[in-house]
């Protein structure tokens, strides 16, 4: 009983942690906190994303930058082994 109480506990303090970083993103870009060039509003990351994944980046699409970001991972831990 105590181990799912646990799990509940863990859940809503991650669920509330991300809510507490993204309600900071949200203000700081909202009341001008910071320049928009150095922390974009999450509108203009959202937007941003649905473009590149829509109409890729420098010629290539998102889904071929994942695989040579995880091909360099690999090769990385292979060569830490």
């Amino acid at each position: 009983m105590k181990r799912k109480q646990w799990k509940t506990t863990e859940r809503l303090i991650t669920v509330g942690v991300v809510a507490v970083v993204f309600l900071a993103w949200y203000g700081v870009t909202q009341f001008g906190i910071v320049s928009a060039v150095l922390v974009p509003t999450p509108k203009a990351v959202w937007t941003a994303f649905l473009d590149i994944l829509q109409n890729g980046y420098k010629g290539y699409t998102l889904w071929q930058h994942l695989a040579a970001s995880m091909q360099r991972l690999a090769i990385a831990f292979v060569w830490y082994l």
